[in-house]
């Protein structure tokens, strides 16, 4: 659909992710597609997993353009402060381990991380 078509997924995909959180919770681009949403003082995973489900309702409506209709898959890797890690570099890493795992799941999906290999 070419790069401006991207570019304004991109921006919808930020406003969707905006909607789904609260106004002191952070929705940043990582780069290409990933995002990372910074949500204090959540740690409880019936929470957590409602927020999820949330963001993956939301991006299962299609985005429309000038070029037309667009659907997007979702793979969401979670990771949980203090639970998953200490560190906040190791935190960002967990967060993707989990979303390649919800990634090969080949749907929309989120996961947490599964143990640290030794």
């Amino acid at each position: 659909m070419g790069h401006q078509a991207g570019d304004e997924l991109l921006k919808e995909v930020a406003v969707r992710l905006s909607e789904c959180v609260r106004d002191t919770d952070v929705v940043a681009r990582m780069g290409g597609d990933e995002f990372i949403l910074i949500l204090p003082d959540i740690s409880d995973e019936s929470d957590i997993n409602k927020i999820a489900e949330k963001i993956m309702k939301v991006m299962g409506v299609a985005f429309v353009s000038l070029d037309g209709k667009c659907d997007v898959s979702v793979s969401i890797g979670i990771a949980v402060y203090p639970q998953h890690t200490e560190s906040s570099v190791t935190l960002i890493k967990q967060a993707d381990r989990a979303m390649y795992l919800a990634k090969g799941s080949g749907e929309s999906s989120y996961r947490y991380p599964e143990a640290l290999a030794s």
